[in-house]
């Protein structure tokens, strides 16, 4: 399987912040239009919440080797222009905003391709941290952390960085603030602290 190590964070967030739609429904949208153009008479998707991943699988004709390398090329695309409904890859491309991890694989007769996307950083520009599988992983480049540390909070910033990425598990969009208040509350009165104590004689 070939690897390409890509650092577009904020090309990309440019070209998401074009669409009116919300990240997620265009990633989709994309996706099973380039699947349509493809020829496909069928797609399929399959989540695993455990696993945190999407698996999409088409029957349309898939890509050679070198249409498969040009996929990923911001802009690139081999369709003719006024033909087809999904832009040059566009889904796949901006699922990197929203996945650690972008695995692409194209069957073609007797040809098996595939690639694997990954950012350089792990987090969009303005998350404070992302949970991945059971571990939530603090944005260290985000402005935020730079300042925590800087005041010594950085134990308070952790913190919050875990309550904000457990909020949409636990409780309705509603009741995310609640439940970061509580969070941090109790994480307070369990001893939590930032920084260093403050000795005194």
């Amino acid at each position: 399987m070939g690897e390409t190590r890509v650092d577009l964070l904020h090309l990309l967030e440019d070209l998401r912040d074009a669409y009116a739609g919300s990240l997620e429904e265009t990633i989709l949208t994309e996706i099973v239009a380039n699947s349509l153009d493809s020829g496909a008479a069928a797609i399929r998707l399959t989540t695993n919440p455990g696993a945190a991943t999407l698996d999409i699988v088409d029957d349309g004709r898939g890509m050679s080797r070198g249409e498969l390398r040009r996929y990923h090329d911001l802009g690139a695309s081999t369709k003719v222009r006024g033909r087809g409904i999904g832009f040059a890859g566009v889904g796949i491309k901006l699922g990197l905003l929203a996945c650690v991890e972008v695995v692409t694989e194209a069957r073609r007769v007797k040809t098996h391709v595939a690639t694997t996307w990954r950012l350089a950083s792990r987090h969009r520009a303005h998350q404070l941290g992302r949970l991945v599988e059971s571990t939530v992983w603090v944005n260290t480049a985000h402005p935020a952390y730079g300042r925590a540390t800087a005041m010594r909070a950085d134990a308070y910033h952790v913190a919050l960085t875990v309550a904000m990425a457990l909020a949409p598990l636990t409780v309705e969009p509603a009741d995310a603030h609640g439940f970061v208040t509580a969070f941090l509350t109790r994480w307070g009165e369990t001893g939590g602290h930032d920084g260093r104590r403050e000795k005194r004689r």
